[in-house]
Parts: C-alpha cells; sequence; structure tokens
C-alpha cells in the first residue's frame, strides 16, 4: 500500500511538470518583443517572458500573503498551546511533599 508520503512526492511532481510544460508553452507564444510601461518603469520583452513574470510575481505575494494569514497565527498558537501542555505535565510530574503522603497514609489506615 502506499504511504502518505510517496502519494504526495508523486502529485507535487505531476504539478510541477504540468508547470513546467505551462512555462515552456507559454514563452513560446509571441517572441517578439511587447513594451510594458508602468508608471514607476518600462521594460521591453517578449510577451511570454512578460506573463511568466507577472504569474511569478502573483505566486510569490499569495504564498507571502498565506503564510502571513494563516501558518504564522497557527505556528503561534501551536507554540502557546505546547507551553501550556509541558507547564501542565511539569505540574503533575513534581513529586508530592512528604507531608501530604504522610497525611495519606494515616487516613489510609
Amino acid at each position: 500500500m502506499l504511504s502518505m508520503k510517496t502519494v504526495k512526492k508523486t502529485l507535487v511532481i505531476i504539478l510541477v511538470v504540468i508547470l513546467l510544460s505551462f512555462i515552456v508553452t507559454l514563452s513560446a507564444l509571441n517572441l517578439e518583443a511587447s513594451e510594458l510601461n508602468m508608471y514607476f518603469f518600462s521594460l521591453n520583452a517578449s510577451l511570454g517572458f512578460i506573463v511568466l513574470m507577472t504569474l511569478i510575481a502573483g505566486v510569490l505575494v499569495g504564498a507571502l500573503l498565506s503564510w502571513l494569514l494563516w501558518l504564522w497565527p497557527a505556528n503561534r498558537e501551536k507554540r502557546h498551546w505546547q507551553r501550556q501542555y509541558f507547564q501542565l505535565k511539569q505540574t503533575m510530574d513534581e513529586p508530592k511533599p512528604a507531608t501530604e503522603s504522610l497525611h495519606t497514609q494515616i487516613e489510609s489506615k
């Protein structure tokens, strides 16, 4: 039976191959130079390259936003609950004072 790691690796490899084929196809489109005029710069490059750079910038911005909005708070919450667990475990593992054990022995007789 396939493990979950193997399935994940296979899906990632398939996704990378699909994306690479898409990138090669996109970069082969319209090889003549196009001009992109922005307010703060101007770029003369092929249309496929401009679209590719826009896609890469979108993926990077999306990854950064997902890290900021989901992963970072989740990791902070995970650390908080780990600290709480270890503090509780530490208080439970501490030996009880000798006087309390004497009282329980006396009460049991």
